[in-house]
């Protein structure tokens, strides 16, 4: 029924008008690893998908997602992750053709469900907490969001990238502009970057910060570009469902795989609509990164967020050859 639920959401969104991403202009020559980027997070989403819509499920998704969500996968078989992953699948193509203002169609539909900015060209500082659009000529409604944009902007404290929603129009995934440099250096640029050494073994070269070990875990720092564009489109009205907004922040630690595990303990011991785990965007991400690790590798992820080897071939599991060289770097297929 979940599988038959998804095609046909997709395939209602396909009609409605036309769906994309589109990276602004102000990107630049970082156009085409922005690019890479935020198609490896749609890779992440969309094999999360694939997993979630499996029969059986696998045991290790499976206990992922209790971890993360304080349920099993058949306690919520129609879960808000499934639609919500499910969704942004019909954003998934870029499309750069389209560079009209809002509500340039009708009933204020764009065709640009999503757009991606690395610069602040486009916004004004006006005053303490407050920020405009110059293209939409509107003021950002920060709200909870001031010390996130602010870090964004000012980098105090750091933020990684921010959203902003506008009702009826495209929704704004700003990447921070210092997170955008520091990203082009990471030693695991992306999804096609692995290489065809044994999964743990180059995990345990991922080195994590002293001071960082005692806030994050090995999941955490995997993909991390790619992990936050996952995070964010998250936030956008395209992954809102009917009776549900798309995601949020949830409480004063949302982020990072031990806050997430802990707020999903809570939330088995105490479930109200309030703390619940699968409206928490970072949850959201790390199922997404984790569901691709486990399916493509075959390593397991433990619920302290370290990894286990794999207990068969990951070359050779489910039948599927994973990796294969091309011009000296390993491409997922």
């Amino acid at each position: 029924m979940a599988r038959l639920y998804t095609h046909l959401v997709y395939l209602v969104l396909s009609f409605t008008h036309i769906l994309g991403y589109m990276i602004d202009d102000d990107c630049g020559t970082d156009t085409q690893f922005v690019q890479s980027k935020i198609d490896s997070a749609f890779r992440l989403l969309a094999g999360a998908v694939t997993e979630l819509n499996r029969t059986p499920v696998d045991a290790n998704i499976d206990n992922l997602f209790d971890t993360l969500f304080g349920r099993r996968i058949s306690e919520a078989p129609d879960s808000d992750v499934l639609r919500r992953m499910t969704r942004l699948a019909a954003i998934s193509t870029l499309n750069n053709n389209d560079q009209t203002t809002p509500n340039a169609h009708p009933g204020g539909n764009d065709i640009i469900d999503v757009r991606f900015y690395c610069t602040f060209k486009r916004i004004k500082k006006i005053g303490d907490e407050r920020y405009l659009s110059k293209d939409r000529n509107l003021e950002y409604n920060v709200e909870d969001k001031v010390d996130r944009f602010a870090g964004c902007y000012d980098v105090r404290p750091p933020t990684l990238a921010v959203t902003m929603t506008f009702d009826g129009q495209f929704s704004e995934v700003q990447i921070c502009p210092w997170f955008l440099g520091q990203s082009r250096g990471f030693k695991l640029s992306d999804l096609s970057s692995l290489s065809n050494q044994p999964f743990v073994a180059f995990l345990s070269r991922l080195a994590i910060p002293a001071v960082a070990k005692l806030l994050y875990t090995p999941i955490d720092s995997f993909v991390l570009t790619d992990k936050v564009i996952a995070h964010e489109l998250t936030h956008t009205d395209q992954a809102s469902l009917s009776d549900h907004f798309s995601t949020i922040d949830v409480g004063d630690k949302p982020y990072g795989f031990k806050n997430a595990k802990d707020m999903a303990e809570k939330y088995r011991s105490s479930p109200t609509v309030l703390n619940d785990p699968m409206k928490n965007a970072d949850s959201n991400a790390l199922f997404a990164v984790g569901a691709w690790i486990i399916s493509q590798t075959g390593v397991a992820i433990n619920r302290d967020g370290t990894f286990t080897n794999p207990q068969t071939n990951p070359k050779t599991r489910r039948g599927l050859k994973i990796f294969e060289w091309r011009a000296g770097r390993v491409q997922i297929i």
